[in-house]
């Protein structure tokens, strides 16, 4: 007599390490986020440069101050000769929430544009739970800083800070004031660290032996499992080694730790 096999509807997500909404997605979410940036940052009076961006779980974005228009969630421009200092502003939004990057082209020998160009960046994309990072700044030409979002307090045009015991994503803005604007510049720190859940796992009556939860780097065959034991579990977080991306697969048990359904591949892109 053959064995009959039970077949489960089961659906993983990662979810928004911190977020309490209830979010279905299979895909990686680690926040929404822009990489901006312009090449050269200061050019001479009739000089282009090239503007480049990457959005992080964004669908469509759109450009104002110096550029005007829908862009794709990743792309590039180039600007038509230059003969004043210009900020370029790009929003971007996702399913849920939406993120803004301003990068400032300075035209040296040129008119003043308004705005001090701002630059921020974290030594880490991403840190493990109660890690830390360093954040360097620079603003020429400005007089006033502040700091908002994961930190605060006024800040010089220039320098340094080690942030501690980051326990979710960050995002760390900056804030300078010139002669003739206001500069904003942005980084983001994310925590090595998922957030899964589930739904739609069947007749609860078949699920007395829990689940196992396949963790690890290779897709289709992660390398790490954790049992569950509990049968009434729909959420479960895991501290990540590292940098890089992951892939989970949750599997159903009855009561004798017989596997019978397994969920999508959900995945997580963690940042370096």
């Amino acid at each position: 007599m053959l064995e009959r096999r039970t077949t489960l509807a089961l659906a993983l997500s990662v979810v928004l390490v911190g977020c309490g909404s209830d979010h279905s997605s299979s895909d990686a979410d680690h926040g929404r986020a822009i990489q901006f940036v312009a090449s050269p940052a200061t050019v001479a009076v009739g000089e282009n440069t090239w503007l480049s961006w990457t959005g992080q779980n964004v669908v469509a974005c759109q450009a104002s101050g110096g550029w005007s228009g829908d862009k794709p969630p990743s792309g590039g421009f180039r600007t038509p000769p230059l003969t004043v200092t210009t900020t370029y502003s790009l929003q971007c939004a996702g399913a849920r929430s939406g993120s803004i990057a301003r990068v400032t082209v300075y035209v040296e020998g040129g008119a003043s544009g308004g705005a001090p160009q701002v630059s921020l960046r974290s030594q880490y994309g991403s840190v493990p739970a109660n890690g830390s990072t360093i954040l360097q700044w620079s603003a020429p030409n400005s007089k006033n800083c502040a700091a908002s979002g994961s930190w605060s307090g006024a800040k010089a045009n220039q320098g340094s800070q080690q942030i501690k015991g980051l326990m979710a994503n960050s995002t760390f803005t900056l804030t300078c004031d010139g002669p003739e604007g206001t500069g904003i510049a942005m980084t983001e720190v994310v925590l090595q660290r998922a957030t899964l859940r589930w739904a739609g796992a069947g007749d609860p009556a078949s699920q007395t032996g829990g689940f196992q939860l396949f963790w690890g780097t290779r897709s289709g065959q992660p390398e790490n499992v954790v049992t569950i034991t509990d049968p009434t579990l729909r959420e479960r977080m895991i501290d990540l080694p590292g940098a890089g991306t992951y892939y989970f697969i949750l599997a159903t048990l009855d009561a004798n730790k017989k596997e019978i359904g397994r969920s999508n591949q959900a995945s997580k892109a963690i940042p370096f």
